[in-house]
């Protein structure tokens, strides 16, 4: 597991191929929120919910794989596509 830093450190990542830089520490879930990003999967809007890994809401594609965003820490460079383009 990680931890959040406090430093005011951030790292650059790609989100739906848009660079951005985003607190170091993060989770893929809590950037989203940050960024006001909406997950599509099945034609619907999501929202990450529980921020622990239980209910799902915030399967993303991270560097071509499907990931729960809340249990993934940001990386310098990580790809993250939020829209559901890949057959998986």
């Amino acid at each position: 597991m990680w931890k959040p830093t406090r430093t005011g450190a951030t790292v650059s990542v790609h989100i739906d191929g848009a660079p951005c830089r985003v607190p170091a520490g993060s989770s893929v879930a809590s950037v989203l929120l940050q960024q006001r990003k909406v997950i599509w999967r099945e034609g619907r809007a999501r929202t990450p919910l529980c921020l622990m890994g239980v209910c799902y809401e915030c399967l993303v594609w991270i560097d071509g794989e499907q990931q729960q965003g809340c249990q993934v820490p940001v990386a310098e460079g990580m790809e993250i596509e939020t829209g559901g383009e890949h057959a998986g």
